[in-house]
């Protein structure tokens, strides 16, 4: 089991590194809310030792409003209610455009977050807020670029597989959210 995690550790090293970064001088340009309403949620899961990722909401195609060669700072703000098999890990992963503020310089690597470490030995609903914060470089003038935030499991070791899901699943759970802002220098 240790093996296991050790192995997770190595493939979402971002996942547990925290970094403060300051980004000055910017000006909120626009803003996009996705949510998903009652009776529905993302969920997916696998089988043996495993990892398994799958959307929270669709996509979102974001502008970056600035010319060719030119940055957009994206802050794009996750809230969920989550679940996770017992002894799993649970996390978000950002798998969009972009370059996470927080990576190592040269890294190309995603963001992640996890919310349920190996070890939660009973499944319950938990309330989740998470914020990243991403660097787009535009090709284009005014360029569209895609945001996708993934809910994904990874077996914690047992080999058993791992199930993760979103609610809202009955009137009185909350929506699932996302909010991405754009900014400027």
């Amino acid at each position: 089991m240790k093996t296991k995690l050790l192995l997770f550790l190595l493939l979402f090293p971002l996942a547990l590194s925290a970094q403060t970064v300051t980004v000055q001088n910017r000006v909120l340009k626009s803003s996009t809310f996705q949510a998903q309403g009652h009776g529905g949620g993302a969920s997916t899961s696998c089988t043996g030792s495993c990892y398994s990722a799958v959307p929270i909401l669709a996509p979102a195609r974001v502008v970056c409003p600035a010319p060719p060669g030119q940055t957009c700072t994206f802050a794009i703000e996750v809230q969920s209610l989550v679940r996770a098999t017992p002894n799993d890990i649970g996390l978000f992963q950002y798998v969009g455009d972009g370059v996470y503020l927080g990576s190592l310089p040269g890294s190309v690597e995603n963001a992640s977050y996890v919310w349920q470490i190996d070890g939660d030995d009973a499944p319950k609903w938990q309330s989740v807020s998470f914020t990243i914060t991403v660097t787009v470089r535009n090709s284009a003038a005014n360029q569209s670029h895609q945001v996708e935030m993934d809910l994904a499991c990874y077996d914690g070791g047992a080999g058993d597989g791992c199930a993760v899901a979103t609610g809202p699943w009955g009137i009185y759970y909350p929506a699932t959210s996302i909010r991405i802002d754009v900014f400027r220098p």
